[in-house]
């Protein structure tokens, strides 16, 4: 195992890989209302650390087959020490988990997409017909152990459909972002968009809007123009209007007169749109990208309505505001990652910075902390040199060909808080669109990955520290406040047997669990 500095640990809470072997995609992260960090994806193996009495026990095909894919939900103590569930989800095709949501009352609701029939669909399910098409999206509910698979139900036409993103209303109702080729998408009367926009084969983006049940729509619609869409993203604001976010080669979206950019620019595009409480209109809309290639891959919404992206940038003239932490690309060929946040009525920029160094930097996360004044971002690089660490930080120093990125930034001060590199001697990278950043109440940041790196920094009491072979799921909690405080005022001093005793409260993370 590799040796790192000690100093370079302080935060890190917790770390931890899945299992030692296999081939893992993940694609969320979150937390449940006990602090359990919980994490879905896929595998192509049937080496997990599943659980006694799950519902999905077993792996449902053939390892080293061309179908062998399953989707996973892993339930880890807050610490990342033990697996408390895990289990297989899918049927006899290849299956995904894409995204995670923790429900008050305990039980857990994921999304995915399917090719399988049979499916494990309910009775009482939304749509529960096997005619499906060549890919189906699925929500399912599973109780809290995950030993019980209490809904599950399709969605989608007969082509490709795929979900991205989903999101809870205050009510309980379930929103979910999908792009499809399909024609025959069950769009509801009144809604935004009924027909579908785009050509033929080219994929357009699906909102669906389920009741809290999640046995009937409440509404449907279609987004996108003349050309193709991609991977959608989707947050409620304080009013419940739903914001999604895409990459669009569209020349023809809606831009209302004011929109901060009307126009399609370089080669393609990102756009942002928000709908209405009940799908019938677009409220706001811009482009969003320059004269090259700009790619939208997290979204956050804050609490005064101001929306938060982060993704990738080539473009020569991309947006960077006077008060930016990186006031120019770093460079004019690769890509830059980026943090912009738009106005809610998306009619101008308040802020936007380049983040990165001299290579390559990808943007995969961002989330607004609770009063708006941090912002914690999570991307890719594989830049060595340029990209700004801060003192104290977990790592100073770029390991592998790609790292992860951990950044929070103060947006009283407008400057980085904290700034580090995270990762190994391998790889370090994930299923796109990425929900792999949670933040708890305590600012802890949970971060999902893949990894191909066999040292990657593991605490000594972690679920699996051993890395035997391929590519595999991990998970870190990490915190990403000042390193060490030492509180003068309750320093207490006490004489006597001719000794001058000297005690002083400190704080400091206990670096000694850290090994890797």
């Amino acid at each position: 195992m590799a040796e790192h500095n000690a100093q370079n640990y302080h935060g890190l809470i917790g770390s931890t890989y899945l299992s030692d072997e296999g081939k893992e995609d993940v694609s969320a992260v979150t937390i449940d209302k006990d602090g359990r960090v919980c994490v879905v994806g896929g595998t192509e193996y049937d080496d997990l650390p599943v659980t006694d009495g799950v519902y999905g026990e077993a792996f449902n095909k053939g390892v080293g087959t061309a179908d062998a894919y399953d989707g996973f939900i892993a339930i880890f103590d807050p610490n990342l020490t033990t697996i408390e569930a895990c289990s297989y989800f899918g049927g006899e095709s290849r299956d995904l988990i894409s995204d995670i949501i923790c429900l008050d009352d305990g039980d857990i609701l994921v999304s995915g997409f399917t090719n399988s029939i049979p499916f494990p669909t309910t009775i009482d399910a939304y749509d529960k017909s096997e005619d499906i098409g060549e890919r189906e999206v699925f929500l399912a509910k599973f109780s809290s152990d995950l030993k019980t698979l209490k809904y599950c139900t399709f969605f989608g036409g007969t082509g490709f459909d795929t979900v991205a993103s989903m999101e809870m209303g205050l009510d309980g109702s379930v929103y979910i972002a999908s792009y499809s080729n399909s024609s025959d998408i069950p769009t509801t009367t009144g809604a935004y968009m009924t027909a579908k926009p785009g050509p033929t084969d080219d994929f357009d983006v699906v909102v669906a809007k389920f009741n809290r049940s999640l046995k009937e729509l409440d509404y449907c619609t279609y987004l996108g123009g003349n050309e193709a869409e991609d991977t959608p993203l989707c947050k409620l604001d304080s009013n419940e209007n739903l914001v999604v976010a895409f990459p669009t080669y569209s020349t023809t979206l809606d831009t209302p007169v004011g929109a901060f950019d009307r126009e399609f620019n370089g080669t393609n595009d990102s756009y942002v749109q928000v709908l209405s409480q009940d799908g019938s209109q677009s409220l706001y809309s811009t482009y969003f990208g320059g004269d090259g290639e700009d790619v939208v891959a997290g979204l956050d919404v804050g609490s005064d309505g101001r929306i938060y992206l982060t993704g990738a940038t080539n473009s020569s003239d991309f947006y960077i505001t006077s008060d930016a932490v990186y006031k120019n690309r770093m460079d004019d060929y690769n890509y830059d990652s980026y943090i912009t946040i738009l106005t809610p009525s998306l009619d101008g920029i308040n802020y936007s910075t380049i983040v990165g160094g001299e290579v390559g930097d990808l943007g995969l996360d961002v989330v607004v902390g609770t009063d708006d004044t941090l912002v914690y971002n999570i991307g890719l690089t594989n830049s060595r040199h340029e990209y700004i660490t801060t003192d104290g930080c977990y790592d100073d120093s770029y390991r592998g060909e790609i790292d992860y990125y951990i950044l929070v930034l103060n947006m009283t001060s407008k400057k980085i808080q904290y700034s580090s590199y995270f990762g190994g001697r391998g790889d370090e990278y994930c299923w796109l669109p990425a929900h792999i950043l949670d933040v708890d109440d305590n600012g802890d940041m949970l971060i999902a990955m893949d990894t191909t790196s066999d040292d990657l920094p593991t605490t000594s009491n972690a679920n699996c520290r051993k890395f035997t072979r391929g590519k595999l799921a991990a998970a870190i909690r990490l915190n990403p406040n000042p390193c060490s405080t030492v509180d003068y005022p309750n320093v207490t001093i006490e004489e006597g047997n001719n000794q001058l005793n000297i005690t002083w409260n400190i704080s400091w993370y206990d670096t000694s669990a850290v090994e890797s």
